[in-house]
């Protein structure tokens, strides 16, 4: 595994679809990351799980957090992602964030 893979949390803001948790485990688990926390949900529905697959236990150790400022107050960079158009916050190119998220 990685060394690098330990340093990198998925974080999922107020996700719609309980099968969309399930896929993001899986990702994760087929891509060797394992910490998920999830913001604004106060659980997981079956849904998850039978998407999740084989990636069962991310979910069962994911952790649940009411807001994002809890879910990402000890990490020192934080990159997001989002199909929604967003005023309020700058963007970069997907290229340019991954040499910046590689330079740590």
């Amino acid at each position: 595994m990685s060394v690098l893979k330990p340093h990198f949390v998925v974080v999922l803001v107020r996700p719609e679809h309980p099968a969309n948790i399930g896929l993001v485990a899986r990702n994760m688990k087929n891509t060797g990351f394992s910490d998920l926390r999830l913001v604004g949900i106060s659980g997981l529905e079956k849904k998850a799980f039978v998407t999740a697959v084989h990636a069962r236990n991310i979910l069962e150790n994911a952790r649940l957090y009411p807001n994002l400022k809890e879910a990402v107050e000890e990490l020192d960079v934080i990159f997001a992602a989002t199909a929604k158009t967003r005023k309020n916050f700058s963007g970069m190119p997907l290229k340019e964030a991954l040499n910046k998220m590689f330079a740590f």
